[in-house]
């Protein structure tokens, strides 16, 4: 027989399992009594190991017998000086049930004669009477140590802390790791410290039973216990009154010994929860009150203890640790998880956490199967999977939990566990028990898995394993009925006190479909004309009842129709409705439609119109989108202003997409004003997005950047990451239209930092365009041009035809600022073989003005102002070629566009081209016309990329044009785009003469001129000219108006740059 065997298989108090442990390998594998097969397959494969039952330890080995070629299991135990031995049987009789057996026999064998030889059991056990039984050795024996354990060193330093005062209660439920942890710190204490431990169970309610196991326990401290030689029985006679003479014959010789002991000791009392007798809890109060300084006492309970510690704990003699302190920290299952598998991920490992609430137990059973795993999807398939209702969560808490109540308590449990939220008077409705607050309040201090709700109100929760735990049972011990009716109750209660959201579920779980329907019906009534989001996402809830109601109760509630297309819309976002849910919603609001034009209510019927509107939008009807949201306008009263909120959201963007870009910005803010009524900043950011973008293409950027700078601000503070990313997205681009590149980048950049390409695809792609604009601004072509054509290999650039082409053409457009004009036409000519979508025509958008409320961005208009684009650089390549009349033909759409007054930013853009054409033409009058009427649009929102980007011909040609424009604003805003260009760019200008003045000098003005330039006063002009004062004053007057001038310096300067001296 070998010394020490190399397998293991113990009994896990802590986790109630059996531990199979290998010598030398940290990896505990928990084998469960039910789990047969496994065991005998393994007992057939191994001819040794040792058993730490319940009842025991043995050794087994196998030995064969040779004359029938079969092997047989013996069990041994050393006892004394002697070793036993007894016949165990064939590996598929050698359950652990009946290894617990054979461990008794020998066990009952010791009792009779033989004391055991280790050296930790008390060499002095106290002697048994008549009346009183041999003390159960084990039960005064640390347990024994797993070899796999996390160290907590956090609750090691409070047990540490806690040595400071008398006593120490550790009390949590069951499988929290009380037990584990307390033997863990011990363990490190077992040096410097004596240490007596008592495991208790429910016969130690006897006093006497209780105080000698007590006794035994300290003899650990080198204590005699020969009082306990009298026979304490007669002491118990007259209980309840017999703790004088309890205290008397035995707590005060004990106190008088242990004063006496050498050194510090600590008592440990585990499974405190099964003592009742009050005069226990009377005597180990005493035994407190007088407690030597050199004793601590640690007990460990799964309910609160009925101990009077108000005294103590005023003195600060009492310290607690409870469940939450021994739940797993994240960092902690972490290191537990850590050898059971290499796919857990920080991520994977925080959900565990959170789904068993840290609860050690659950853990445990847990990582049982992570080996077995190969793949992070597996372990997430298992995680998902995992319930109170499998065979182990429910074994445990069934055995360990329910089975150890009374049989009301049981009743209890079972009947509340359908409860998400437990109070005393919803208790009561169920189970008919009038004293349901106190049952809970003791559940509660008993620590049955039951936590008080943070909140108003006595409200309480089961641990969520727990209560599934419980409904499983419910399911086997409840009738069908039963169950249902106490649905039934539950929803009474529910609505009875308006919480309508459970009424409806638990009516669902009664399977009662028409109280359904009319609690929903009531509930989607109250939902509808809510103000707050909080009521919506309630109404989101409802998407899986509305699924499971038949068409003929929607018919008699018609709401409802709408309620479930409400949810359908909100729950995963309008934007990402599924061409099936959209078809589904379409159908819903036309049955019910026509169930109000029957009925002639045209107020529900512009409900329905609204939602249409927005279903119509997302199916690519915009004009059908625009023809619901006027009916829908039309009959909605103001009460209504989320549906017309909505409504003026679709013709906002439609007319956006339409180019009417003021009846856009007119419609959104209209949507502002009624989501501002409502307070709900939501709409409000989203809309006012969507109106800067129309202030954008209406080249209105001050006002622009001012809406965008507030979402971004309100985006941020309530981390709404795709508002912000679009905020940045028209600032990037307002920006950069200012000349200042490097926040233009930053904005940029911010995108893509935090937006992921996953996440929002066209978000991304463009702040890349934009980074790559400011890259060509900054001339970086190199990198610009390696930015397009990473752009241009991603994926998701081809996500849709409208994004690539959007691409391909802003690559062309790059490719000619980098004068690269064969590659610009070659990717135009790119341009003509991707599919566009359809265009959408004004005469389809309302001419009304008002607002509207779903938040949603659009690449709105992008292909309108693709194809506008597209001809301004067919215009830029045009004179490029020197075909400078072909490209005034191709612009004069534009200017007749802006002499109409309608402007944009495509326009704006159109003008500059215009210019330049007039210039190279040498229309120069018609040129300076064309400038005063671009300036004068772009003078106040300070555009300068609008002619920066269009290089040295642009700045050729405002050189030559700066004498003509004599408006002082204007002059200085020119002088301010010059001053932008690059010197590469202005420092040699084309000389300016006098031919280019409007009205030319006479020959006296020249005269003057030159005289002014010289500082001479008008009296010396005068005296030298012969002529008078009056004469130059007025001679000096013209000057001033032909150079477009108001003082000398000014008229020096000019009279320079135009070499007129």
């Amino acid at each position: 027989m070998p010394k020490t065997a190399k397998y293991t298989l113990s009994w896990s108090v802590e986790y109630a399992c059996y531990q199979l442990a290998t010598r030398g390998e940290a990896d505990i594998v928990p084998i469960y009594i039910n789990d047969e097969q496994w065991w005998y397959t393994w007992l057939e494969e191994h001819t040794s190991f040792a058993f730490n039952g319940q009842n025991g330890h043995l050794t087994l080995l196998k030995e064969a017998r040779e004359q029938r070629g079969k092997s047989y299991w013996y069990a041994y135990q050393r006892q004394g000086a002697y070793t036993k031995k007894r016949y165990a049987g064939r590996s598929r009789e050698l359950s652990i049930v009946h290894l617990e057996d054979i461990a008794a026999h020998f066990q009952s064998i010791n009792q009779r004669g033989e004391a055991p030889t280790q050296s930790h059991i008390p060499s002095i056990v106290p002697p048994p009477t008549e009346n009183a039984p041999p003390l159960l050795l084990p039960k005064i024996q640390p347990p024994r140590l797993a070899t796999s354990l996390v160290t907590r060193t956090d609750l090691l330093a409070r047990l540490d802390a806690g040595l400071y005062a008398k006593l120490t209660m550790v009390v949590a439920p069951a499988g929290f790791g009380k037990t584990t942890l307390v033997r863990q710190w011990i363990a490190a204490h077992s040096t410097d410290t004596l240490i007596a431990w008592v495991a208790l169970d429910t016969h130690d309610n006897d006093p006497q039973r209780f105080w000698r196991y007590i006794c035994a326990a300290c003899q650990t401290f080198g204590i005699s216990t020969d009082f306990l030689a009298v026979d304490l029985s007669h002491n118990m006679a007259s209980f309840p009154f017999a703790a004088p003479s309890l205290i008397e014959s035995v707590l005060t010789p004990l106190l008088n010994n242990l004063t006496q002991m050498k050194g510090h000791g600590i008592l440990v009392l585990d499974d405190y929860q099964v003592i009742q007798k009050p005069l226990i809890q009377q005597t180990l109060m005493f035994l407190l009150d007088y407690l030597p300084s050199t004793l601590h006492i640690l007990l460990l309970s799964r309910s609160i203890p009925s101990l009077p510690l108000a005294r103590l704990r005023s003195r600060g003699e009492v310290y607690d640790i409870g469940a939450g302190d021994l739940r797993f920290s994240v960092a902690e299952t972490t290191d537990f998880l850590r050898s059971t598998s290499k796919f857990l991920t920080p991520e994977i490992i925080e959900r565990i956490t959170m789904r068993l609430e840290g609860w050690p137990a659950g853990l445990c059973m847990f990582a049982l199967n992570l080996p077995h795993y190969q793949s992070l999807e597996e372990i997430e398939r298992h995680l998902n999977t995992v319930s109170g209702s499998d065979h182990s969560w429910q074994d445990y808490f069934v055995r360990e939990v329910l089975e150890t109540q009374p049989k009301f308590i049981q009743h209890f449990l079972l009947q509340t566990s359908i409860l998400d939220r437990l109070t005393g008077s919803l208790c009561c409705a169920l189970t008919d028990n009038v004293e349901s607050t106190s049952v809970l309040e003791t559940l509660f201090q008993k620590n049955l898995f039951l936590e008080k709700v943070e909140g108003e109100g006595d409200w309480y929760r089961y641990h969520q394993l727990f209560a599934e735990a419980m409904r499983h049972e419910a399911s086997r011990r409840l009738e069908a009925d039963a169950q249902r009716e106490l649905f039934q109750r539950a929803s009474d209660w529910y609505e009875q006190h308006a919480m309508l959201p459970e009424a409806i579920e638990a009516a669902f779980n009664a399977r009662q479909l028409p109280r359904v329907a009319q609690l929903l019906s009531h509930f989607t009534k109250i939902s509808t004309t809510a103000t707050t989001q909080f009521d919506l996402l309630k109404l989101v809830q409802a998407e899986y009842w509305l699924s499971q109601i038949p068409y003929e109760l929607f018919d008699k509630y018609p709401d409802l129709y709408i309620a479930y297309v409400t949810s359908l819309a909100f729950s995963h976002g309008p934007d990402n409705m599924t061409p099936e849910t959209l078809t589904l919603a379409d159908q819903l609001l036309s049955k019910v439609e026509h169930i109000w034009r029957t009925k002639e209510n045209y107020q529900a019927l512009g409900i329905a119109f609204a939602y249409h509107s927005m279903i119509s939008y997302r199916q690519g009807n915009l004009a059908r989108a625009v023809e619901f949201a006027r009916q829908a306008l039309n009959w909605l009263s103001d009460i209504w202003s989320s549906q017309k909120a909505i409504c003026w959201t679709i013709i906002g963007i439609c007319a956006f997409q339409a180019r009417q870009f003021e009846l856009s910005r007119q419609a959104h803010q209209a949507s502002c004003n009624l989501w501002d009524t409502q307070r709900q900043l939501h709409g409000v950011r989203g809309n006012t997005v969507l109106m800067a973008l129309a202030c954008l293409e209406l080249g209105e950027m001050q006002q622009a950047a001012a809406y965008l700078q507030w979402a971004l601000d309100e985006a941020n503070r309530y981390d709404d990451l795709n508002d912000a990313a679009l905020s940045r997205l028209g600032l990037a681009h307002i920006y950069y239209a200012w000349n200042e590149l490097d926040r233009a980048r930053q904005m940029a950049l911010a995108i893509t930092t935090i937006l992921t390409e996953q996440e929002n695809p066209e978000i991304h792609i463009r702040a890349e365009l934009i980074l790559a604009k400011v890259q060509c601004g900054q001339s970086q072509f190199s990198a610009a041009r390696q930015r397009m054509g990473a752009l241009l290999a991603r994926p998701s650039s081809r996500s849709s035809s409208l994004l690539y082409y959007e691409i391909v053409f802003h690559q062309a457009r790059l490719l000619y600022f980098m004068n690269d004009l064969y590659a610009a036409q070659r990717s135009l000519r790119l341009l003509d073989l991707v599919e566009q979508p359809p265009h959408l025509t004004a005469e389809s958008i309302a001419t009304d003005t008002n607002s509207s409320g779903l938040v949603v961005y659009e690449a709105a208009g992008a292909n309108q102002d693709i194809d506008e684009q597209r001809t301004l650089l067919d215009a830029r390549l045009l004179l490029a070629q020197g075909n400078a009349r072909e490209a005034c033909e191709l612009l004069m759409d534009f200017f007749l566009l802006a002499l109409a007054g309608r402007l944009n930013r495509a326009i704006l853009e159109a003008l500059a081209l215009f210019v330049l054409a007039l210039i190279t033409e040498h229309r120069l009058q018609e040129a300076t016309k064309t400038l005063h009427m671009l300036l004068s649009r772009t003078l106040t929102e300070n555009y300068l990329r609008l002619f920066l980007d269009e290089g040295e011909p642009m700045a050729r040609a405002l050189r030559t044009l700066l004498p003509s424009i004599h408006e002082k604003a204007q002059r200085a805003y020119l002088l301010t785009i010059l001053h932008a260009f690059p010197s590469s760019q202005t420092a040699q200008p084309e000389p300016m003469t006098a031919a280019l003045l409007l009205e030319p000098l006479s020959s006296q003005e020249t005269r003057v001129l030159r005289l002014l330039v010289a500082g001479r006063r008008n009296l010396e002009i005068a005296r030298e000219l012969i002529v008078s004062v009056n004469t130059i004053r007025t001679q000096v007057r013209s000057i001033y108006r032909k150079l477009n001038v108001t003082n000398r310096v000014e008229a020096s300067n000019v009279a320079h740059e135009l070499q007129l001296l």
